[in-house]
């Protein structure tokens, strides 16, 4: 057993996948115990993005869940929006274009769960924000 306090893991720096203030955390292997990542293994973050913060309108090449743990925010893919609150579960499939943020006022905390390693496409560089 391995028991890791999420507040002592550092995570790199941002790609160009996010617009905004953030805190993420990165849950990997290779961050948490120092071994290399492996296909198939599973991939955790933590991200609280501030208000007004979020994705740019993306896809990753393999499915992604994401549990809404604090705030008001957003998802959407280029069909459909909806208002993101605590206890959401929310599946984007894979290549699935998307994004996912804060509202304009209120920050907004999730855990993103998926399978590594994992290739992510910005589609759009604008604000996908209602």
């Amino acid at each position: 057993m391995k028991v890791i306090k999420t507040n002592e893991v550092k995570s790199g720096p941002l790609s160009d996948l996010f617009i905004g203030e953030l805190d993420r955390v990165s849950l990997t292997a290779e961050n948490l115990i120092g071994v290399d990542r492996k296909p198939g293994e599973i991939v955790l973050g933590l991200n609280t993005f501030k208000p007004g913060a979020t994705t740019k309108m993306h896809t990753h090449d393999k499915e992604q869940f994401l549990y809404i743990t604090s705030g008001k925010g957003w998802v959407g893919t280029e069909k459909e929006v909806v208002e993101a609150t605590p206890g959401m579960l929310v599946y984007f499939a894979a290549n699935e274009p998307h994004f996912h943020g804060a509202s304009r006022t209120t920050s907004m905390g999730h855990l993103a769960i998926g399978v590594g390693p994992v290739a992510s496409k910005v589609i759009s560089n604008k604000n996908p924000i209602p």
